[in-house]
């Protein structure tokens, strides 16, 4: 009996190790090691790409229900907002609009943290914003305070979640563009005081009043309050100053461009635009770059049939996968920027091509660049791929880094990290599912059944060997069993109530996150056949 006891409970604590290693592994602890997301900083995962949706976003969940908002990663613009409940002329988004909870507070204007999250724009003492963009938009709404959840990056690759009360923007009016875009909301991150990142700052949620965006032609990373440098192909980090200090706009100064050993003066400012998809120069600049890459591609033949397309600017045509890789390592060629500080930006023709479907079997790769009227140059994100842009608004200050900025790979080997581009990576938003937890749970209940079929053999096994005892003996066996039965089956229970407990809030995300990749996938196939329109353009309301 003595032996029969010790081989359950051996039996039990071995597999329950074993189980709670797995449940440790697929859940968001809140002990696990947080060595990239400290509780000053933030690492996001950002989503979006340059090939369809042609615009990069980040998600926030609002409120007690965790409602998911999905922001356009812009640093033109200044405020952070989404549509709520209170709009009615609101377009149709990604998700559905947030409501406003019993618990949300909107901010009057006597409120400190309206100075901090807005530019102290006053309606019916409501804290509210009215903006007009370049290109006709129109965002209007007022400033809520709530619980609003952030994604958070740990050492094992898992998400967390942390809150925050703080102001976010309630939209009651969008028009244009806004108004028609797939993405719920905008995150302002230009350089002014009352930009996203800035009011984590004053509201001392973040120590250093820093952010980056690495990105890639699918994803990337979005890193808030320190310099998230894992993944950076160099220790040396270029930084080149701001013309204007705690002006909306990031402004560099941009000396001129190198096209092989052939030179083009420019010696004018450059915006940093991530809400604006191509690159754009002033027309004689643009037609000076076009006719060394014409020249240097008539002499080697390496260029395809590179033609001017109205709206997409020049393109190849392109049948295969080799066709790609011939243009991006052999053809086009690199251009290297000079700007202030000596700092040297090499921008290779994999991180600037741009893929355009015209028609079912008309594909094309084209330059990210074109030209445009205004009179300075638009780095947009076609110009970030494959690069760390580090916005340092302490000390005003723009820093770039070759990094490796595509998830997959990283998630495929944290160690091995290489200098390739595969341009049709598929995009993994979750490294697990909640069907893990359910099936680790059935394994839980299997087990629970298992250790109570022995009970009830070896009670069997008992009955039948009981001449070799006496009836007092017998009573003595089977009360042992059966409390060893009932202390079994308690502690299975409690084990299984105790992991329930643990993965409840956490299930909950996964579940949630599943769902929305299961909308942004839905959205992903269905919106290639709306991209005839061209590449979006979300200029800021700074210029």
């Amino acid at each position: 009996m003595k032996n029969f006891f010790i081989i359950i409970i051996s039996y039990i604590l071995i597999n329950a190790n074993s189980l709670i290693y797995e449940v440790k592994s697929i859940s968001y602890l809140k002990k696990s090691l947080r060595k990239l997301s400290s509780g000053n900083s933030f690492l996001h995962y950002i989503e979006g790409d340059s090939y369809y949706l042609n615009y990069y976003y980040t998600s926030l969940y609002l409120g007690q229900n965790k409602s998911r908002q999905v922001y356009i990663l812009d640093t033109g613009s200044s405020i952070t907002t989404s549509p709520c409940s209170l709009c009615s002329s609101c377009g149709t988004h990604l998700n559905p609009k947030y409501y406003l909870e019993s618990t949300s507070q909107i901010l009057n204007c006597n409120d400190n943290k309206c100075k901090i999250s807005s530019a102290s724009r006053c309606s019916n003492n409501k804290c509210s914003f009215n903006i007009r963009y370049a290109e006709g938009s129109k965002l209007s709404g007022i400033y809520v305070q709530q619980k609003i959840y952030f994604e958070k990056i740990n050492e094992e690759k898992n998400i967390t979640n942390e809150f925050f009360n703080i102001p976010i923007g309630c939209t009651t009016e969008e028009t244009h563009l806004f108004k028609t875009q797939l993405a719920d909301g905008i995150m302002g991150l230009n350089n002014n005081e009352n930009s996203f990142v800035s009011m984590l700052y004053k509201l001392n949620i973040i120590k250093k009043n820093i952010f980056s965006l690495c990105l890639e032609h699918e994803g990337g990373y979005f890193s808030i309050g320190e310099i998230y440098d894992k993944y950076h192909y160099s220790k040396t980090i270029q930084y080149v100053n701001l013309v204007y200090k705690n002006f909306g706009n990031y402004i560099i100064k941009l000396n001129y461009i190198k096209i092989g050993e052939d030179k083009v003066d420019i010696n004018i400012q450059a915006i940093i635009d991530s809400g604006t998809t191509m690159t754009y120069f002033p027309p004689s600049i643009f037609q000076a770059i076009m006719k060394l890459i014409l020249d240097k591609c008539k002499k080697s033949k390496k260029c395809g049939k590179l033609q001017k397309i109205q709206n997409f600017g020049y393109c190849s045509p392109i049948k295969t996968e080799e066709d790609i890789t011939k243009l991006v390592e052999n053809g086009w060629g690199n251009l290297t920027f000079f700007f202030d500080e000596d700092v040297k930006f090499i921008w290779m023709p994999k991180n600037y091509h741009y893929i355009y479907k015209l028609k079912e079997n008309e594909i094309y790769l084209c330059l990210g660049f074109d030209e445009d009227k205004r009179s300075t140059i638009l780095l947009g994100t076609t110009f970030m791929h494959g690069f760390d842009f580090i916005f340092d608004k302490e000390q005003h200050k723009i820093g770039m880094v070759e990094a490796n900025c595509t998830r997959n790979k990283e998630n495929n080997n944290l160690n091995n990290i290489n200098n390739e581009t595969d341009i049709n990576n598929e995009i993994n938003i979750d490294n697990f599912d909640a069907d893990e937890i359910n099936n680790n749970i059935n394994n839980i209940n299997n087990i629970t059944n298992n250790i109570s079929q022995i009970d009830i053999n070896n009670k069997n096994n008992n009955n039948k060997n009981k001449f070799n005892i006496n009836d007092d003996e017998y009573n003595f066996d089977k009360s042992i069993i059966k409390i060893c039965y009932y202390i079994i089956c308690i502690t299975c229970i409690l084990f299984v109530i105790f992991n329930i407990i643990l993965c409840k809030d956490n299930y909950n995300v996964i579940q949630q996150r599943k769902d929305d990749e299961d909308i942004d996938k839905f959205v992903m196939e269905n919106y290639r056949h709306d991209i005839n329109n061209g590449p979006i353009s979300l200029f800021n309301d700074n210029i």
